[in-house]
């Protein structure tokens, strides 16, 4: 089993770089491989914001497709429910064999928490993770999660669809 890690964060976090790893790692992924792209930051209701543009949902989408194995998408982002609806609230045709996780409907903005964790400032969908510390079971982290998103009014819950 191959494991690899490509940490695209702060100069590096550009359009391109992005989708070249995503196309670097196309060809060499095979069936059984798990694929996990996730993403904590910026969101509009067209796609995510890098240092240089925007990846939307179908320039995502279109890279994965060539990604053979399972697939996880979780974005932690301001409107990031636009992964999994379009902008006539349908749900969007995903990948075989993804999952995607949004951490707000596609009209909604994320929760942020105020206090820093490990040096950084994270979404409150990212920092029920690292306090997990993946050692609780997955209900727990669905529950904490829900409370996180709730604490604020202005804000909305964790979405969730796969595609078989």
């Amino acid at each position: 089993m191959v494991h690899r890690f490509f940490d695209l964060h702060n100069g590096g976090a550009r359009v391109s770089n992005v989708l070249n790893e995503l196309d670097r790692v196309a060809p060499t992924s095979v069936s059984e491989d798990h694929f996990l792209f996730y993403f904590s930051g910026h969101g509009l209701k067209d796609g995510i914001c890098l240092n240089d543009g925007i990846i939307t949902p179908g320039g995502l989408y279109s890279r994965l497709e060539n990604v053979r194995g399972s697939k996880a998408v979780i974005v932690d982002a301001c409107y990031s429910g636009t992964f999994l609806k379009d902008i006539d609230g349908l749900p969007r045709d995903l990948p075989l064999r993804t999952l995607v996780v949004a951490a707000s409907d596609s009209e909604r903005k994320a929760y942020e928490r105020n206090e820093t964790q490990m040096g950084s400032v994270f979404g409150t969908f990212t920092a029920g993770f690292i306090n997990l510390r993946c050692k609780s079971p997955i209900f727990r982290l669905e529950l904490r999660c829900r409370r996180f998103a709730t604490e604020s009014q202005n804000h909305d819950k964790p979405r969730l669809l796969s595609r078989g």
